[in-house]
This record gives structure tokens, sequence and C-alpha cells, in this order.
């Protein structure tokens, strides 16, 4: 692969949100799937959140509580559906990746995210995440821009966090 080719495989990359700068903000937004109410185990909610340009709208359940690292957390199950806004995805890019993200007419189709995060109801954080999105991406093909291609994706997220004291 040409070094030409590599920058723009890079610049897609960051621009759908797949590079390490971006999961600390999809790891940050996770609370956004915690229900709007009191809830008890086995009860679900709906949720919709926004990372990255990419909208997720599922629902959660609790599932009970279990001991992590000496803490009562919450554990939650999540499931949903993912598509991409590419309006919402330009406004965080720089104009390099803009003008790659809008060239290629990057597509999510068939997105969906299965995941358990153990929530710390203390310290009112994620302290563990097991997440997987499965997504079909659709955009040129950046050798023959005259036809489209369609890449299936997994991209699995695993996260833990300790509070020191």
């Amino acid at each position: 692969m040409e070094e030409e080719d590599l920058a723009i495989l890079q610049a897609k990359m960051q621009a759908m949100g797949l590079d390490a700068s971006n999961r600390y903000d999809q790891i940050s937004r996770m609370a956004k799937v915690l229900p709007p109410t009191a809830v008890k185990p086995n009860d679900s909610w709906d949720f919709v959140m926004k990372v990255g340009g990419e909208d997720f709208s599922g629902t959660a359940a609790l599932l009970g509580y279990t001991d992590y690292d000496g803490k009562d957390v919450a554990v939650l199950q999540m499931s949903a559906s993912v598509s991409l806004d590419v309006a919402d995805a330009l406004d965080d890019m720089d104009d390099f990746s803009k003008g790659v993200m809008e060239s290629a007419g990057i597509k999510i189709k068939d997105g969906v995210m299965n995941g358990l995060m153990y929530w710390d109801m203390e310290y009112n954080f994620a302290r563990w995440i097991c997440m997987t999105s499965m997504t079909t991406m659709e955009m040129e093909d950046p050798m023959d821009t005259s036809i489209s291609i369609q890449i299936p994706t997994t991209d699995a997220l695993f996260m833990y966090a300790t509070v020191y004291e």
C-alpha cells in the first residue's frame, strides 16, 4: 500500500471514530445508557446515545449487582442498532478528514451493538465494559471511485478501571 493510500485509510479510520483517541469519548458517554429513573433487577429501558457521529438506539436492562474490585456495582446489559450521522461526524473533524469522509460517501448499514457494563454507583462511572459492534461500512472504493465496496467490521471494546483511594 502506498504512503498516500495509507494516509487516506488512517483519516477514514479517525473519521469513523475507530482510532484510540476517540475511545475515551466513547467510554465516558456510556453514562447515557443509564436508566432515567430508579430501576430494580430485570427492569429494562430504552436509550439513545451519540458517539462520534454514530447513533445508538436500543434497550438496556439491569441484570443485578455484583462485587467488582471490592465495590458493589450494577450489571447492565445493552443492545442497540447503530447508524452513522455523517453531518455530526463531520463537525469534529479537521479539514482533511472532512474531505476524505465527504468524498468517500461512508455509510453504516446493518449496525448492531451488544454489551455488558459494570457501573460503580458510588463513583458514578463505568468500572468495566465489554462491548461488541458489528457493522457493514459502505463507501467508494479508494482505488476505483466508480464502484462502492462494503466492509463488514467487528469492533470490540474492553475497558476496566480501578479506584485508588
